[in-house]
């Protein structure tokens, strides 16, 4: 795991985003320069803004790979780095890191060791090569600590068949949490991607109660961190699924992806954004490119 410090100004944003799947027929190629753009934007008011790739950044599927699909697999592994490179060079001084994924984790026999695409494309960017997981300490301009996270790909599925749509997000949202939970105790910000799905779950404030001067006085659990170095209870995390870029069905109507031959559910495309003020996450917007 690559631990990464980086010096932030305590008011910033940080955009979260993976599975840009270059190299299959179904990336939406505009929706990903939704995302340069706005990176490259102020963002509900404030400029400095960063970013994490969650991974699998192309497809890296070859002609000897049991998964090549000639309908769907647009251009050889050297042509999706080099597409990898161009779109993320616009945002490579905003980018902390780009992750590996379980996609490109494979392409070691071509590129002479695992991870050799993934961090390919970080060495031609100047970008930090992730690895599969990594956390970063945010820190002031004093080298104050103002919260850690938590990134990595992911491999877990996140799948609910309730029939009711709210107890389906909610058991989603649960599933999400109960993954991430356990992998750092001491990040406010736990995320993965992987699953293509957009989902986020805020901390939960819970009422409890206490005697003061002999009455029952109530008061709430919050998610600030007191103790930055230490355990942070999961129910005071902000847990996020980062979405993908890979749509469900390709425009040629001929032409059948992997996630339709799956009978997967549509999914909402885009990504997320965790809105840091005064040192603090106030919320995570999820941001639908379609």
């Amino acid at each position: 795991m690559k631990i990464l410090t980086i010096k932030a100004p305590i008011n910033f944003n940080l955009f979260l985003f993976g599975d840009g799947h270059e190299g299959n027929i179904a990336k939406t190629q505009k929706g990903f320069k939704r995302l340069v753009d706005a990176v490259l934007s102020p963002y509900d008011g404030i400029k400095t803004n960063f970013a994490v790739d969650h991974g699998d950044i192309a497809d890296t599927i070859e002609l000897t790979d049991p998964r090549y699909d000639p309908d769907t697999v647009t251009s050889p592994l050297r042509a999706q780095e080099d597409a990898c490179v161009a779109e993320r060079m616009p945002i490579r001084k905003n980018l902390i890191a780009i992750l590996e994924g379980n996609h490109t984790y494979k392409s070691w026999n071509i590129y002479g060791g695992r991870g050799g695409f993934t961090r390919k494309v970080c060495e031609r960017l100047a970008v930090n090569y992730g690895s599969y997981t990594c956390k970063i300490h945010f820190v002031d301009r004093h080298g104050k600590l103002m919260f850690k996270s938590f990134h990595t790909h992911g491999r877990k599925l996140i799948n609910s068949i309730a029939h009711d749509p709210i107890q389906r997000w909610a058991n989603m949202k649960t599933i999400l949490k109960r993954q991430l939970m356990p992998l750092a105790g001491d990040c406010t910000l736990m995320c993965k991607g992987h699953t293509h799905k957009l989902l986020t779950a805020k901390p939960q404030k819970n009422l409890y109660l206490v005697d003061l001067g002999g009455e029952m006085r109530s008061k709430y659990t919050h998610a600030v961190n007191t103790h930055p170095t230490g355990f942070i209870h999961p129910d005071w995390r902000w847990y996020v699924n980062t979405g993908s870029f890979l749509r469900l069905y390709a425009k040629d109507s001929e032409v059948s992806t992997y996630s339709e031959r799956a009978e997967y559910p549509p999914m909402e495309l885009g990504f997320a954004v965790a809105v840091v003020r005064n040192r603090e996450i106030v919320r995570v917007d999820r941001v639908v490119i379609g």
